[in-house]
C-alpha cells in the first residue's frame, strides 16, 4: 500500500515552507534535515505545543533524533519536497539536499504555484530512483485515483481509495480492472461493515517500520495528504451519498477534475521500466521533453526551447505514439542524470559565485517565463442581452469570412492585420466590442472624463475589472508604461469606488502586441502581486479576436468566472483549432 508523509495537510503552507527554504538555503552546497528544522524554526512556520520558533525547537527537541519533533517535521517535509521533485539527493548521503531545476522554478521565479503544484503530483509515480521505500506497488497516484473515479461514477471514499489507487499496480490493465470491479461489488453490499472488514484485512497485511501489521487509523492517516492535494487543486469536492447504508462523505469529481481525468487519458504515460528500455540519446530527450512539457503544462512560457522540444519529441515519436508525454525527470531519476540532460551543471556554490547565482536564476526565469493558458471549452453562446451596432457589425464580418471557407485561425490572422493601423478612436471602441461578445458588460470611458483614468470598465457588481487599452497607434508592444498604468487603475478603482470590485479581481491590459521583453513584464507583475496584492493580466488583440471568434463560430468561450482572476501574460489555446 502507498503510504504518504503527513507534515500537514495546507498546501498554501507547504509552498511558503519551500519558498522560505529556498531564500535561506539555495547558496548552500547542499543542506540537510537539521538545517530545514532550524529555517522553519526561525520563519515560525513549525509549531510544537502551541509554540513556534526557538520555543518550539526547544519543546521538541529530543537527544534521540527519531524522538526529536522539530527533526522529524523537518524530514516530512523533504521527504514531500523529493516526491514532488523540487529537492534532489546529492553526494550520495540521504539527507543531503539541493534544489532541482523545477524546484528553482516553484521557488524562485516568483509564480503562482497551483498549476505546477498540479504537474508535479501528477507526476508522481512508484517505482523511482529518488526514494527507498517498502511499498511494492506500480503507480502513477494522482492519475489512477482520478481515472478510478471516471469508472465508479465520478466518486471515491476515503477507504474505497485505500483498497484502490492506493494498493494496485496501475500498469496492468488486468489489475485496474480488477480493482475497479473490486470496488463496484463493495458498492452492491451496501454495508459500511463489509468496506471496514476489507479495509481491516489490508491493514493487518501491511508492515511499519518492520512490525508487521497497522492499524486502520494509521492506514486512514495516510489519505491526509492526497485528499488533501485533490481538493486543493480543485479536482474533487465533497459530496454525501449513502452507498454503504449510511450517509457518508465521498469525494466527487469537479468538471475542471474530470477535464482532467480525461486529458490524462491522451497523454502517453511513461515509467521508469519503459525508461530504461531506451538508448542513451533517447534517454535524455525524453527527460528534456518530459521536463519542458511539464512546465508548458503548468502555464510557462516555452517558446524559447520549442525547437528543442520538436527535436526531442521527433526523435522518440516511435516512444510516445506522437502523443503529449507524461513523464516527470525529477520525480523519477536521480538528480545528476537528469540535469545532465538538461545541461544544468551542479558545481559547488561559494560566496565569489553569488553574482553568477543570480545571473543563473534570472537565467531561469528568461528561459521559461509565466504565462496564464485560457482554453476555449466552455459551452457558451453570445449575450444577445450585451449586443450593440458594433458587436451585430463584427459579428456579420466573421460570417462573411466563414462562408469564405476561412479557419478561425485565418479569420483571426486577416482581423489583426486589418486593425494594425488603428489609433484610439477605432482600437477602444473594438476592444469593448470584442469583450462584449467574450460575455462581460464591457464599457469604453468617455473622452474628457477625468473620474473615469481607465479606458474601458467591464462592469459587474461585484467584481468590476479595469482595462488600460494601448492602440497600435500609441505602441505596437505593450509596454512596462502600461502595466504600471493598470494598476494605477486598480488602485484609483478601490479608492473612489467609482464600480464595485475587491483585491483579487485582475487589472487587465490590452495592446495589439504582446510584450517584447515578456520577462521584464511578468517580473513586474509578479512584484506588483508579491507588494500589493494585485492582479494583472496582459492580453494581445489576437487573443480576443480568437475567443470571440471562438464563440461565434464553435460556440466555446472562457468560463467567465476564470475570466475575473486571470493574471500574467494570456495565452488563449483554442483546442478546437
Amino acid at each position: 500500500m502507498i503510504r504518504f508523509r503527513n507534515p500537514g495537510s495546507d498546501l498554501d503552507t507547504m509552498i511558503a515552507v519551500l519558498k522560505q527554504l529556498y531564500h535561506e538555503l539555495h547558496e548552500k552546497d547542499f543542506f540537510d534535515n537539521t538545517d530545514i528544522a532550524k529555517v522553519l524554526s526561525k520563519a515560525n512556520l513549525m509549531a510544537s505545543s502551541g509554540f513556534t520558533g526557538d520555543k518550539a525547537v526547544a519543546l521538541g527537541a529530543n537527544t534521540n533524533k527519531s524522538r526529536d519533533k522539530t527533526y522529524n517535521n523537518a524530514k516530512m517535509y523533504a521527504e514531500i519536497f523529493r516526491i514532488l521533485g523540487f529537492l534532489s539527493i546529492v553526494n550520495d548521503a540521504a539527507s543531503n539536499y539541493r534544489f532541482t531545476f523545477i524546484g528553482e522554478h516553484m521557488a524562485a521565479a516568483g509564480v503562482d504555484a497551483k498549476l505546477l503544484i498540479e504537474q508535479c503530483v501528477l507526476g508522481m509515480n512508484n517505482p523511482n530512483r529518488i526514494m527507498d521505500v517498502s511499498y511494492k506497488e506500480s503507480v502513477r497516484f494522482f492519475s489512477c485515483v482520478l481515472l478510478t473515479m471516471l469508472e465508479l461514477d465520478d466518486m471515491l471514499y476515503r477507504d474505497e481509495m485505500i483498497l484502490g489507487p492506493m494498493s494496485v499496480n496501475d500498469n496492468s490493465e488486468e489489475d485496474f480492472t480488477n480493482m475497479i470491479d473490486f470496488i463496484k461489488s463493495l458498492r452492491k453490499t451496501k454495508s459500511e461493515r463489509k468496506l471496514s472488514t476489507e479495509l481491516e484485512k489490508l491493514a493487518k497485511s501491511q508492515t511499519d517500520n518492520k512490525k508487521e501489521g497497522m492499524t486502520v487509523n494509521s492506514v486512514q492517516n495516510c489519505t491526509r495528504f492526497p485528499i488533501s492535494v485533490l481538493k486543493y487543486c480543485g479536482w474533487v469536492e465533497n459530496i454525501r451519498c449513502n452507498i454503504y447504508g449510511k450517509s457518508m462523505v465521498f469525494m466527487k469529481l469537479t468538471p475542471y477534475g474530470k477535464e482532467t481525468a480525461n486529458k490524462l487519458k491522451t497523454y502517453k504515460d511513461i515509467r521508469l521500466e519503459d525508461y530504461e528500455k531506451l538508448s542513451k540519446s533517447h534517454r535524455e530527450a525524453l527527460i528534456r521533453l518530459g521536463t519542458y512539457s511539464m512546465l508548458g503544462r503548468a502555464g510557462f512560457e516555452t517558446n524559447v526551447v520549442q525547437a528543442e522540444m520538436d527535436k526531442d519529441a521527433k526523435e522518440i515519436e516511435s516512444i510516445t505514439e506522437g502523443k503529449e508525454v507524461l513523464f516527470s525527470p525529477y520525480q523519477t531519476l536521480d538528480f545528476i542524470t537528469v540535469n545532465d540532460a538538461l545541461n544544468l551543471q551542479l558545481t559547488p556554490y561559494t560566496a565569489s559565485q553569488k553574482n553568477q547565482q543570480s545571473a543563473v536564476l534570472k537565467t531561469y526565469a528568461k528561459r521559461i517565463i509565466k504565462k496564464n493558458v485560457v482554453e476555449l471549452d466552455y459551452n457558451t453562446a453570445i449575450n444577445q442581452n450585451l449586443m450593440t451596432e458594433d458587436t451585430d457589425n463584427f459579428i456579420r464580418n466573421v460570417m462573411q469570412l466563414i462562408q469564405r471557407e476561412k479557419s478561425t485561425e485565418q479569420i483571426v490572422k486577416i482581423l489583426v492585420e486589418e486593425h494594425r493601423g488603428d489609433n484610439k478612436g477605432e482600437f477602444y471602441p473594438l476592444v469593448e466590442t470584442l469583450f462584449r461578445i467574450i460575455g462581460v458588460d464591457c464599457r469604453k470611458s468617455r473622452d474628457g472624463v477625468n473620474a473615469e483614468r481607465w479606458d474601458a470598465m467591464i462592469r459587474d457588481a461585484h467584481k468590476s475589472i479595469p482595462i488600460e487599452i494601448k492602440s497600435p497607434g500609441e505602441e505596437e508592444n505593450v509596454s512596462i508604461k502600461a502595466i504600471r498604468q493598470a494598476l494605477e487603475n486598480k488602485i484609483v478603482l478601490l479608492s473612489r469606488k467609482t464600480y464595485i470590485t475587491d483585491c483579487q479581481t485582475s487589472s487587465f491590459v490590452v495592446g495589439y502586441k504582446a510584450p517584447n521583453d515578456r520577462a521584464e513584464v511578468a517580473e513586474l507583475i509578479q512584484n506588483i502581486k508579491e507588494t500589493y496584492g494585485y492582479k494583472i493580466a496582459v492580453f494581445d488583440i489576437a487573443s480576443l479576436f480568437l475567443m470571440a471568434v471562438n464563440i461565434i463560430v464553435n460556440k466555446k468561450g472562457i468560463n467567465i468566472e476564470k475570466l475575473y482572476g486571470l493574471e500574467g501574460i494570456v495565452n488563449v489555446k483554442d483546442i478546437d483549432c
